[in-house]
Parts: C-alpha cells; structure tokens; sequence
C-alpha cells in the first residue's frame, strides 16, 4: 500500500532490506528523516522528526548537532552525555529503556531513567575512555534496587548493553542507491551485481536475501 501511494504521489521510496530505521536518513544526508520511532537516533541520524499523533497534527524535533551550552546541559542531561561520550550512550538508553530490538518492550526491568542518568553522573568529571560496558554496567547495578539486582548480575547488565550496541553500531542494515546492503558502519555485505533481487526489492518487487 505505501508503495502504491508513493508512485501515486510520485514520490522517491526505497524498501528496506530488513529495519526500515535504518534505510530512513541513509539515501540523503540533507535529509531529516520523519518518524514515530526514537530507534532512529540510535542508528545515528542526526535530525529527526517524531510525530507523536499524525490526527492531532503534533510532532517533535531531535536536532543532534545543537552545540551544548549550560542551558543545554542542565535541561537535556541525556543528550549533553550523548555529545560528551558518544552514540554508544544513545544505544545504551534504548537497551535500558526498550527498543525494537530489546527482549522486552519496557528495556531492563526495574531500571529505567531514574536509574540511567545518575549512574552516568559518575563519569561526569571523567573522560570517554573511562565509560565502556563493564564501567557503565557496574554503575547501573550499584544505583539500583534490590528487586533489580535479583533479575540481573552486572554481567547480564553488560551483556545486553553490548547486545544492543553492537545491532545498532554493526548489524543493521540498508541499501545504497546502486542497490547494494551495507551495514550500518558502512562495511559491504553484499553487492547489487551478486543478487539482482535486492535491486527488485529497493523498488518495491520480491524479498531480499540479506
């Protein structure tokens, strides 16, 4: 249907090899992708759009190029650790907080943002090179409650924060305009030449075989 009412509109589309979040932003860097999915700041775009009701004609505007000023720092903390340490911190609010890719839809049980931005408040007087999994896991679980501490060790808070890294930063994928699937992190996994299929599929006819 969506391709039905692109062609009608005479509109450029692409379909997706597999996440729609990360073909959207891809195809033009200029570009500021619309949505209703925060996943598209973990797969790095920098200006989005999030329509929160497409009937009550309400939306937000994410701009991750905004230089931060103090002003910015004490009312959007989340995104001044983002500017201070990396996508990583994106990726790590979405494995904590849920995503598309998380085992459950609300994130980590009993942790949550109350949890989240006091243990990176540790690393505030800290350099990049200090916050990694293992530090940032050992932060959460000490700021926890006990409840939390009986589903998870700091291990299984490391693991699933690497888990979910490493699917946004490498695993996900999305075709170019010659129709080859790259990984997000730019690496050809597989050329249009090898698989005339994903070409189909770019425009809409067959299933790739990512």
């Amino acid at each position: 249907m969506c391709i039905n009412v692109c062609k009608g509109m005479f509109l450029d589309y692409a379909v997706a090899p597999a996440d729609a979040d990360m073909q959207v932003g891809r195809c033009n860097d200029s570009a500021i992708a619309v949505c209703r999915d925060g996943d598209l700041l973990a797969y790095d775009n920098k200006r989005v759009i999030f329509v929160d009701s497409y009937f009550k004609e309400t939306w937000r505007y994410a701009d991750m190029t905004v230089p931060v000023t103090v002003d910015v720092r004490d009312g959007y903390p989340l995104y001044w650790y983002y500017r201070k340490f990396g996508v990583r911190i994106i990726h790590w609010w979405a494995a904590v907080m849920g995503c598309d890719i998380t085992e459950s839809n609300c994130g980590m049980f009993y942790l949550g943002d109350k949890t989240f931005l006091p243990a990176l408040s540790a690393f505030d007087e800290g350099v990049a090179s200090m916050v990694n999994s293992i530090t940032f896991a050992a932060a959460l679980w000490d700021r926890t409650s006990p409840r939390t501490r009986d589903h998870y060790t700091i291990d299984a808070i490391r693991k699933e924060l690497d888990r979910v890294l490493k699917w946004f930063s490498a695993n996900g994928t999305y075709y170019n305009d010659l129709g080859d699937i790259l990984s997000v992190n730019g690496t050809l996994i597989k050329q249009a030449l090898d698989d005339t299929i994903s070409v189909k599929q770019m425009k809409g006819g067959g299933e790739s075989k990512n």
